[in-house]
């Protein structure tokens, strides 16, 4: 009877965990899991700039540019990130995304359409590039 028990609750608590990722997630499924863990990884770190992982420097030197207006290209990505980080600190953070249309250019980009919600409830949209490098997709750039 202890084992039908045990067994039941780990089979739960693997459900739990599998509806957690799927919670993560909400909008056009992509065909390839690793586009939609890059996803989720991105819009995960998306309030803390220095961890950001799923991202190309592109993207780094980009998004730090458009909000520093430092176009010198002097400092390292790390520092742009710190930096952004610090910018942003008193910023709306970002509660939750509904991926809104998958657009693959080839094997190798493809841009998506996101609605993002932040903590006041409000939502904006945004476009994105991504790119996959050494068979990892990565964030490339704002499209808009």
């Amino acid at each position: 009877m202890m084992k039908k028990a045990l067994l039941f609750a780990v089979f739960c608590f693997m459900l739990a965990g599998c509806n957690a990722e799927a919670n993560r997630y909400k909008g056009e499924e992509p065909d390839d899991p690793r586009l939609r863990a890059a996803i989720i990884a991105h819009f995960e770190q998306f309030n803390d700039a220095e961890k950001w992982g799923q991202v190309t420097d592109d993207f780094v030197r980009q998004v730090y540019a458009l909000c520093s207006s430092d176009y010198s290209g002097e400092k390292s990505v790390a520092e742009m990130k710190k930096i952004f980080k610090e910018i942003n600190k008193n910023s709306l953070n970002l509660v939750d995304f509904y991926v809104d249309r998958i657009a693959v250019q080839n094997k190798k980009v493809v841009h998506i359409e996101v609605t993002r919600k932040w903590e006041d409830s409000s939502e904006d949209e945004m476009a994105y590039e991504l790119i996959l490098v050494n068979d990892e997709w990565r964030i490339n750039q704002r499209l808009w």
